[in-house]
């Protein structure tokens, strides 16, 4: 029996990803924060609650900078139909990553518009 490459290189750098549309919104923002944390000892700490709720509406709370990191796995699926790569998701080891924000992070964000 012929054993197949897990990864053909050549094939996977051709691969063309679809225009897919990637959003967030709010609601993902402040389950984002209440996950790690936030309002988790005073449920009005003003200092938190920005992250949660705002008076005005939600789409006006701010994001935690720390939201960004999680932006690269809200399409994993993605990868798993990549031409000449093949492995299993749960089994990739993380290594590090760098991200500079250089201003604040929108609440809603679909892209591209």
């Amino acid at each position: 029996m012929a054993m197949t490459k897990p990864i053909d290189p050549e094939l996977a750098r051709s691969f063309k990803f679809s225009k897919d549309v990637f959003s967030y919104n709010d609601r993902h923002v402040a389950q984002y924060a209440l996950a790690i944390g936030a309002c988790g000892k005073d449920a009005v700490d003003e200092k938190e609650l920005k992250y949660v709720y705002h008076p005005d509406g939600q789409t006006f709370i701010e994001v935690l900078p720390t939201f960004a990191a999680t932006l690269p796995y809200r399409n994993t699926q993605a990868l798993k139909v990549v031409s000449g790569l093949r492995f299993d998701p749960n089994l990739v080891l993380y290594g590090q990553q760098f991200l500079e924000i250089n201003k604040p992070l929108p609440s809603n964000l679909s892209y591209p518009k």
